[in-house]
């Protein structure tokens, strides 16, 4: 698509000084970012508002940060032709210094995992570059009419704006080349269609007021669908339509309707079909003392928010996790990764390869949790310890409850319930107790949390 691709890293936090000659730099990447869509963000020639702008950037462009100092970030831009360099020198691990391009502030600067540099190329200005007579445009490879050519281009090729300076637009073209194109010759609104700050707001260190609350869709059916209004009114047009078991971010309740976030965007929902955390049916890790899950062995999505569409954060392979918060049908987790020592939030849905394996008890209580199929929305409480028993309540992916009894015999500190036969874990069930309620579920949906004493944690 276009020229450059990178990985993106996460920074938790800006440890990198400026030295008065070369130095080492970590290459981690980035996107400008800003609060006008139509604005531009200036980079300096050096880390001070009043030293000269040497070029401005629209939201969107992707970037290398060499090093923060005192609120200003030394930026690279890789493969941009006719763009300034500064004199300071920054050491690779691999390959020759790198001269910054010049230094943004800290607070333009939005630094994300697992993407690629170009990320945001399609919520950049688009723009048409005027051509009479069929000619072709030709893109200069520096912001002067006497540059040598870039590239030449097709009359009504699509371009979007990077950037502008000294009467040029830089451009990039959807045949992933770039280069500089007079202000007169381009017809554009000049405004990004989305901001990386917008779309980036499912990051979890993006987040100030934890604790945050969550819901699940709550239909009346597993198959039922709702919608995202645009207005807290059943006649405002609905934005997109969402399925039973979604996670969506309560930011606020507007009784009967409810101010939500999703993957997607911002609306309204009822909130007599959502089912919030803490709500009965969805406790929220009630008597846990230090839950935690092991991986071993698998691949897991650790995302920027709960949802399978969500920005994928990391992919650890092996590694203990602390789980922070329940959000919906999915954790909010915290690990510090045994590659590269460093510490990751983010949300996983948990399955039955990351198992939790430390808990409390209380009395003789066990407490489980639900861990069910991606295809499964709710799992029913049956009546009897039968699938053809009738159906008491149906619940949720994650939904924590109190294991009574395994096969009729009660719970008690002699009973081993992790070491029970493992054949009967696939057909028998468990007496459980949730919601109020007393009923059986299956045990291969209801996994166990060891037995644990918090005075000896």
């Amino acid at each position: 698509m276009f020229g450059f691709r990178r990985t993106l890293i996460l920074v938790l936090c800006f440890c990198c000084c400026f030295l008065p000659s070369a130095q080492a730099c970590d290459n981690v990447a980035c996107f400008i970012s800003g609060i006008d869509p139509a604005a531009l963000v200036n980079m300096h020639a050096s880390p001070d508002a009043n030293s000269p702008v040497v070029f401005s950037f629209y939201a969107g462009v992707g970037v290398e940060s060499l090093s923060h100092q005192d609120g200003w970030v030394a930026v690279h831009l890789p493969g941009i032709p006719g763009l300034p360099l500064q004199e300071e020198k920054y050491v690779q691990e691999y390959g020759d210094p790198l001269q910054p391009n010049g230094y943004l502030a800290e607070e333009y600067v939005y630094e994300v995992q697992w993407l690629e540099l170009n990320w945001f190329h399609d919520q950049l200005p688009k723009a048409t570059p005027i051509a009479s007579n069929g000619e072709m445009v030709l893109l200069r490879s520096a912001p002067n009419e006497n540059a040598p050519l870039q590239a030449a281009l097709l009359p009504d090729t699509d371009i979007h704006l990077m950037g502008k300076t000294n009467g040029f637009y830089l451009v990039c073209a959807d045949t992933g080349v770039f280069g500089y194109l007079p202000e007169a010759s381009v017809i554009t609104d000049g405004k990004s269609s989305a901001l990386p700050k917008d779309l980036l707001w499912e990051r979890p260190d993006y987040y100030d007021d934890f604790p945050l609350t969550f819901a699940l869709v709550n239909t009346a059916e597993d198959d039922g669908l709702l919608p995202l209004l645009a207005a807290p009114d059943a006649q405002a047009n609905a934005t997109a339509m969402y399925a039973c078991g979604t996670v969506v971010q309560i930011l606020e309740d507007q009784r009967p309707y409810c101010r939500v976030r999703t993957v997607d965007g911002e609306g309204y929902m009822e909130r007599a079909l959502l089912q919030v955390d803490g709500e009965p049916g969805k406790q929220v890790l009630t008597g846990i003392w230090d839950l935690r899950f092991i991986v071993t062995g698998v691949d897991f999505d650790l995302r920027s928010f709960p949802d399978d569409h969500a920005l994928l954060i990391r992919t650890p392979y092996t590694v203990d996790m602390e789980v922070l918060a329940l959000t919906g049908s999915w954790y909010y987790v915290r690990f510090t990764n045994w590659g590269d020592e460093q510490c990751y939030q983010g949300y996983m849905r948990p399955d039955e390869w990351s198992t939790p394996y430390i808990g409390v008890r209380q009395g003789l209580t066990e407490y489980g949790v639900l861990i069910l199929p991606e295809d499964m929305i709710r799992l029913p409480l049956y009546a009897s310890p039968s699938l053809d028993s009738p159906v008491l309540a149906r619940y949720f992916h994650t939904t924590q409850v109190e294991v009574l009894e395994a096969d009729g015999v009660p719970l008690d500190s002699a009973f081993p319930l992790w070491d029970f036969d493992r054949d009967w874990e696939d057909t028998g069930f468990y007496r459980v107790r949730v919601d109020g309620k007393e009923g059986y579920m299956p045990a291969r949906y209801v996994k166990l949390m060891q037995r644990g004493d918090p005075s000896q944690g």
